[in-house]
């Protein structure tokens, strides 16, 4: 009966340790992402995709200057910098924050 209470420990543990090591690997690839998702600079398709758009829409907005590029013979890249200012320039404010301000807005005018 002992013997079978340490087959049975003994796989627990081991069930335990590999679920453990696959949580902690996957942890850490969040925070240590592929030096390669880390380029200073992009291409066409890796900002596409970082963007969430069709390389056509990209050359769009290349067109009408509305995100920077660098030209390197017949190249484009983007800074991966530029890329999250331009993500974040076009951010729009939940309801609860317009609503706030608003509010803001409204006591603002009432003080004077």
């Amino acid at each position: 009966m002992q013997e079978n209470n340490v087959s049975i420990d003994s796989l627990i543990k081991s069930t335990i340790e590999s679920t453990l090591s696959k949580y902690l690997d996957e942890k850490l690839k969040r925070y240590n992402p592929n030096p390669e998702d880390q380029k200073e600079y992009l291409n066409t398709e890796e900002t596409a995709k970082l963007l969430g758009i069709r390389p056509s829409t990209l050359y769009n907005l290349n067109l009408k200057r509305e995100i920077p590029i660098y030209k390197v013979g017949k190249t484009n890249l983007y800074k991966r910098s530029d890329v999250i200012t331009y993500i974040e320039s076009h951010r729009i404010s939940s309801l609860e924050e317009i609503e706030f301000q608003a509010q803001s807005l409204i006591s603002k005018k009432r003080r004077k």
